[in-house]
């Protein structure tokens, strides 16, 4: 491609120094030799309408933000993708108190999506870039905040018309990348992550196991149960409502407290894996970072 348009240029990558990540090691060689106003971090597993660029641009100028960060449409094809990655929209939308990221100078309230995060160039120079964040396995959450800490504008969209990408594609790649993320995503805080698991287990696991042992038990009437069935009554309403917004199918909901299951799941493996294994495993490289701060430039 670099052949045939003049604008494209393949970069050779230098050896990862120590303390960093491989990605964050590559975008920030990339930006490093970047000379437009913006720049447009996307990940080789995105697929790009042709206006995906002007959109954008669009938006990014029309909220005037510093960081456009895009949710993009997942692409699910087998079971696993199809029961588990729904998951990532109904934590984003559910979950994310969107409109104080938008207003908000907390940067508590703050999120982006390393699949597609547009920069202005002053922004990003400002907050120091992926240096600053150098040994950060999620990087682009960190950046967020940054862009928050440093009084500039975050933006969130939906991109799901412009953007497209699969993320994994069988249930091993579902596992590792996810406990790869997950720890670290709470900054190796054990009372955040516990605090996680205990809310997900009590609104998205408990009301459908109370619910099946009345079932069971041939129970029809009590006010636990009643809750329980509000409960989930609610949860798959949302999950409905979600597939439908954001064309995905729709029997996948009802197997929500399964997905959450397998999110605990993922959340104790995660942990296990940085505090007693050596560290998150990814690419073939593990990451012991749990116990350095991130990198302040």
């Amino acid at each position: 491609m670099a052949r045939e348009n003049r604008r494209l240029r393949v970069v050779r990558g230098k050896s990862l120094p120590a303390g960093w990540t491989g990605k964050g090691y590559a975008c920030h060689q990339l930006s490093e030799m970047a000379e437009g106003e913006l720049f447009l971090f996307t990940d080789a597993d995105t697929l790009h309408s042709p206006h995906s660029v002007s959109a954008a641009v669009a938006a990014l100028q029309n909220q005037r933000a510093g960081l456009l960060t895009a949710i993009p449409r997942q692409i699910m094809i087998t079971f696993w993708e199809k029961m588990f990655l729904p998951i990532l929209h109904f934590v984003t939308w559910c979950y994310l108190p969107l409109p104080l990221v938008r207003l908000s100078r907390n940067p508590k309230f703050a999120m982006a999506n390393g699949q597609y995060m547009l920069f202005r160039r002053d922004t990003y120079r400002a907050i120091g870039g992926h240096a600053s964040v150098r040994s950060a396995l999620v990087e682009d959450v960190w950046l967020s905040r940054r862009v928050k800490q440093w009084g500039y504008r975050l933006a969130i969209v939906d991109g799901g018309d412009a953007v497209a990408c699969r993320m994994y594609r069988n249930f091993r790649e579902i596992w590792e990348g996810f406990s790869k993320n997950l720890f670290p995503g709470f900054r190796y805080s054990v009372p955040a992550i516990t605090m996680v698991v205990v809310f997900n287990s009590l609104t998205s696991v408990l009301p459908f196991v109370t619910l099946a042992g009345a079932i069971a038990a041939r129970s029809h009437s009590g006010p636990w149960l009643s809750l329980a069935a509000a409960q989930a009554a609610l949860i798959i309403a949302v999950r409905l409502l979600m597939s439908r917004r954001f064309k995905m199918e729709y029997w996948p909901a009802i197997l929500h407290p399964a997905a959450m299951t397998l999110l605990i799941a993922i959340a104790f493996n995660s942990c296990r894996w940085v505090l007693f294994a050596g560290g998150a495993r990814w690419k073939g490289r593990r990451y012991d970072f749990h116990k350095q701060p991130l990198a302040q430039e």
